[in-house]
């Protein structure tokens, strides 16, 4: 619902052509944490290797995220 909202917005600004663009896509706080983890602090200390499993920890104002990714 609240990316039904969004989408409607950024075509409403004119951000997108078409409301159903695929060119907009969405992700969430853990996923992002997830691929900057993946993209700088993993390669960084060469801890990327295939069948690496490693977990986000998110603990933020009254909330905890976690996030496992293979």
């Amino acid at each position: 619902m609240d990316q039904d909202i969004m989408r409607k917005c950024a075509h409403q600004a004119n951000l997108i052509k078409d409301k159903d663009s695929p060119k907009l896509q969405f992700t969430t706080e853990p996923e992002a944490a997830a691929i900057y983890c993946m993209e700088s602090k993993l390669k960084e200390y060469n801890l990327l290797k295939a069948g690496t499993t490693f977990m986000i920890v998110d603990c933020g104002g009254g909330t905890v995220d976690l996030t496992t990714l293979p």
